[in-house]
């Protein structure tokens, strides 16, 4: 069963900063990363920010339909479009563990706006009836 972290941010929107920080420190331990994006286009500017967010390397990852992607650690999907195989789930659209068989580690991404808050509680009650290892981080500042 997967341990599960919820990271309850200050911001309004998930900085696409964190996002980066996160899937780095994930590969820096030997792990592959999943993202899953809440659309194609937030996946479009992760795809961007994985490439530039430090200026002396980048992560290489590939979107989910790019024919390339299955040799990646790291990729990024979009709700309707395939989710990879991954040692660790970045999750920021709340899709739950149902969509995301097989992870070891959920990263659940949640931002200051109440249709988020609403969607992490219900996944939050889920998660700890099904008996997984719960760890909850309040992030005050934009992470940079």
């Amino acid at each position: 069963m997967p341990r599960v972290d919820f990271y309850i941010l200050a911001a309004a929107d998930i900085p696409l900063r964190f996002v980066c920080n996160l899937t780095s420190k994930a590969r820096s331990e030997g792990h592959g990363a999943h993202i899953q994006a809440r659309s194609r286009e937030q996946a479009r500017q992760l795809d961007d920010s994985l490439w530039t967010f430090r200026d002396i390397s980048f992560l290489p990852h590939a979107l989910v339909d790019a024919p390339e992607a299955e040799s990646h650690p790291i990729t990024i999907g979009w709700p309707g479009a395939a989710m990879m195989e991954a040692d660790v789930l970045i999750d920021l659209c709340n899709s739950g563990e149902e969509a995301a068989p097989g992870y070891s580690r959920i990263l659940q991404l949640v931002a200051d706006a109440a249709e988020q808050k609403q969607q992490a509680r219900a996944l939050y009650k889920r998660y700890r009836q099904q008996g997984h290892e719960l760890h909850t981080h309040h992030i005050e500042q934009q992470p940079g």
